[in-house]
C-alpha cells in the first residue's frame, strides 16, 4: 500500500518540470514506472515530479523537516516551508523553532489551496507556487485562486508571496 499510494497506474500522467514535460505511464511494477514522452520539453536538475492523481498530502512536519526548520531558524527571519496541505504543519514547525520567528507557508497542492484561509489564520505568509500547481489548475483558475488568497491573507493579517513562476505565462 506505500507505494501504491505514490506511483501512479498505467495510463496515467506525470508532469515534470512545472509542465515542460507530459508523461503517459504505459506499465509500472513494485519500483518502476515506463513512461512514453506525450510532451517533449527542457528539464533541469532537481526539478520537480507530479503525478496529480496521486499526490499524497503533507499534513504533519517530518523528522527531518523539523530539523531543517530549526537550523533555519538561526539563519533567518522566517522559515518557509515547502508542500503545506494543513494548518498543523505550521503549528509543527512552530513548535520546532520556539516564537519570535516567521512562518511562510508554501501552497503548491490543490489540498493547500483548499485548506487557503486556515492557512492564513495560523501563518505570518503565504506563498503561492504556480509551478507544481500548474499540473492541476489553469492560468485562469490561477489567476482566481491568486485573488482567494489575498482575500484570506488580508483578512487574517497575514503576507500573500506570487512565487516568480507565478508571472510565466500570464497574461
Amino acid at each position: 500500500r506505500g507505494r501504491d499510494a505514490v506511483l501512479p497506474p498505467a495510463s496515467d500522467t506525470v508532469i515534470v518540470a512545472d509542465g515542460a514535460v507530459h508523461l503517459t505511464v504505459n506499465a509500472r511494477s513494485e519500483s518502476t514506472v515506463e513512461c512514453e514522452v506525450a510532451k517533449a520539453g527542457r528539464v533541469h536538475a532537481r526539478c520537480g515530479v507530479v503525478a496529480p492523481r496521486r499526490y499524497v498530502a503533507n499534513r504533519a512536519l517530518t523528522r527531518d523537516d523539523r530539523a531543517v526548520a530549526v537550523v533555519a531558524a538561526r539563519l533567518a527571519t522566517h522559515v518557509c516551508a515547502s508542500f503545506v496541505d494543513s494548518p498543523q504543519v505550521v503549528h509543527d514547525v512552530r513548535a520546532a523553532v520556539g516564537p519570535g520567528l516567521g512562518i511562510v507557508a508554501k501552497i503548491e497542492s490543490p489540498i493547500g489551496v483548499a485548506a487557503g484561509e486556515a492557512l492564513a489564520a495560523v501563518a505570518d505568509g503565504l506563498v503561492l507556487a504556480r509551478g507544481d500547481l500548474r499540473a492541476f489548475y489553469s492560468d485562469r483558475e490561477m489567476r482566481r485562486i491568486a485573488s482567494q488568497l489575498k482575500r484570506h491573507s488580508t483578512h487574517h493579517g497575514a503576507q500573500l508571496v506570487l512565487a516568480s513562476n507565478y508571472f510565466r505565462g500570464l497574461s
